[in-house]
């Protein structure tokens, strides 16, 4: 898959997502039912992973000398979904009134050592 259709299609992902984010904040309450609750937190998983994703291709492709480099794409989307699943835990924290600057702190350290652990499982396989 070339650049271009790589970022039209997260990109435009990302737009969808934010848009179900937005008409289902501005249409309903998600506290009314599981459902909804459930909709809003996977919707906002979705565009922070799209956001994250194109914001971290963008750092990996810059920050190398050949930015067409296929072999980073896999890197910049797993990281891209670690920052989407840091935010929307902290979010659900937040939103059951759990999150405290130490539970963000645990949050994260757990994330870095799954983080850690596919590197070591990839470089030992």
């Amino acid at each position: 898959m070339a650049h271009r259709a790589y970022f039209w299609s997260i990109g435009s992902g990302t737009v969808i997502a934010w848009g179900a984010f937005g008409t289902l904040v501005a249409m309903t309450r998600p506290t009314d039912s599981t459902l909804l609750l459930v909709g809003f937190f996977g919707t906002l998983f979705c565009a922070l992973a799209g956001i994250a994703i194109i914001l971290m291709t963008w750092v990996w492709c810059r920050g190398t000398v050949c930015a067409t480099d296929q072999r980073r794409l896999p890197r910049a989307v797993r990281h891209g979904l670690v920052l989407a699943v840091y935010g929307t835990s902290c979010a659900l924290l937040q939103w059951y009134g759990y999150l405290t600057w130490y539970t963000a702190l645990l949050v994260l350290g757990a994330l870095v050592l799954c983080e850690l652990f596919i590197i070591l499982v990839r470089r030992t396989f």
